[in-house]
């Protein structure tokens, strides 16, 4: 997978002279930058350097064991604990949300009293749509939780 565009790189493409591992391959070399051909050798360069040390760089990590492996136990873990790491989140996502209605009214304000009219007029399609894709995630995360709980 060349590294300036995402793309396969065949045993043809690295026989070009066009192609630079972990720079660009033919399909790209004229397409990009040189700061960005000089930004992928300098990565380029750290993971080679990484190899020589035994280091693991992020590229070659297995993310399922990285980022995943601290799975919530819901019949194992204290209460408290399991409320922390779900209400947080979850009461951080409605704050942000609600800061954006503030900051969306306000800049509708400044419009005119119309524009304020009309954000209360669409408020109750947008509350709808809300309310269908809480309605969805709930039961999803129902639907998981069963299959999960059939397995145990």
């Amino acid at each position: 997978m060349c590294s300036g565009c995402r793309k396969p790189i065949s045993k043809k493409d690295k026989k070009s002279k066009k192609y630079e591992e972990g720079v660009t391959c033919p399909n790209c070399y004229d397409k990009l930058t040189e700061s960005q051909k000089s930004r992928f050798r300098m990565r380029q360069n750290q993971i080679y350097r990484a190899k020589l040390l035994g280091k693991n760089t992020f590229f070659k990590k297995n993310l399922n064991k990285v980022y995943l492996s601290k799975s919530i136990k819901l019949t194992k873990d204290p209460i408290w604990s399991l409320l922390k790491n779900v209400t947080i989140p979850a009461s951080t996502g409605s704050l942000f949300q609600t800061f954006y209605n503030l900051v969306d009214t306000w800049f509708a304000g400044k419009i005119s009293a119309e524009a304020i009219a009309a954000i209360a007029k669409s408020f109750p399609i947008y509350f709808v749509i809300i309310a269908v894709g809480v309605g969805i995630g709930a039961a999803t995360n129902a639907c998981i939780g069963n299959l999960l709980g059939e397995k145990i």
